[in-house]
């Protein structure tokens, strides 16, 4: 199973890698894509500190990464592009097939249609925001030519593994940082939302601002009432988020014993625009948690040593509404 990281600076690559990551993902945020568009990015980040300054930056990154015998992925995958903006696009991708990058993130099934007639070469990976929620949609976009898919945040244990039981297809899934509470092939909040609060920085996205949720149920021994009372559990869940931030050290590591058994093939960090340490904090973290599954611990010793290991790294307790896998704790 390997560890994706990701990166956005030219000096962290080596540190990133030196600290266990076998896989590496980054952006650039085009300048004549910044003037005609500027409040959307084509890989779903606003901030430049989340992508490389330009291609030839990318340029270097890459080569940086081959040289130490590690994939470099680009992130393309913002949920959809428009006419107008393709031919913007056709000039990204033919910069990015002579960069020689190894594979990119694609939400957007016109877009992966379009790489695919005119760019054949190169490998295609599915974005969380494909909504890959089962196998018959991981089977879809592997007839399609896509090497990858990664998978919905949401998804439980059991529903992973059905889909790699069932599929041939390379599976990835998110194991640190930012557990979004939306679906994100279904969301329709926009990155990079920002509102102020006494002078100060409050909300990055939409999906940060406090909210109310509430439900009408119907009474109680009505046909209606057990659907209703799924609903208001689920809504109870969903409700931590009011109070929450989906930065706040969210994790999965406790499930990295069943992923490795399902057979996963990559792990990935969340976090383009984190500093350079942080990054490597994470990736250190993450590492040294898979070279202890390596020794073959039992489920029950995994777990606990990993808790510990989470709390003594990131001075944080296990928490329900951090964790990407919860039925696990």
């Amino acid at each position: 199973m390997k560890l994706l990281a990701p990166v956005s600076r030219l000096d962290e690559i080596e540190a990133i890698i030196e600290a266990g990551a076998d896989e590496l993902y980054c952006g650039v945020l085009p300048a004549d894509w910044q003037q005609r568009y500027p409040a959307i990015s084509i890989s779903r980040r606003q901030a430049q500190a989340a992508h490389f300054k330009n291609f030839e930056e990318l340029k270097s990154a890459i080569q940086i990464a081959h040289n130490l015998d590690t994939k470099i992925y680009f992130t393309f995958n913002a949920h959809y592009f428009i006419l107008e903006q393709y031919e913007l696009i056709k000039r990204y991708l033919k910069k990015l097939a002579k960069l020689n990058i190894d594979a990119i993130f694609i939400s957007d099934l016109a877009l992966l249609l379009y790489a695919q007639k005119y760019y054949p070469q190169l490998q295609y990976h599915i974005s969380t925001g494909g909504n890959t929620l089962n196998s018959e949609s991981a089977k879809f976009f592997q007839s399609l030519g896509a090497k990858r898919v990664i998978l919905e945040r949401h998804l439980t244990l059991e529903e992973i593994e059905a889909i790699v039981k069932h599929t041939t297809i390379e599976t990835e899934v998110f194991i640190f940082g930012s557990k979004c509470p939306n679906i994100d092939g279904l969301c329709t909040f926009h990155h990079g939302f920002l509102t102020i609060e006494n002078n100060t920085r409050k909300f990055g996205n939409a999906c940060m601002m406090p909210f109310e949720i509430t439900t009408d149920s119907p009474k109680r021994g009505s046909k209606d009432s057990k659907s209703s009372f799924k609903l208001i559990s689920s809504q109870k869940r969903q409700h931590i988020w009011t109070h929450t931030h989906i930065d706040d050290r969210p994790c999965g590591i406790c499930a990295l014993y069943d992923l490795k058994k399902i057979g996963i093939t990559s792990v990935k960090i969340v976090g383009r625009a984190n500093p350079g340490w942080k990054k490597v904090k994470d990736t250190t973290f993450l590492n040294n948690l898979l070279k202890f599954l390596d020794k073959k611990p039992n489920r029950e010793k995994f777990i606990q040593v990993a808790r510990i290991s989470y709390y003594l790294t990131y001075e944080r307790p296990c928490r329900y509404s951090m964790c990407y896998f919860p039925e696990v704790m």
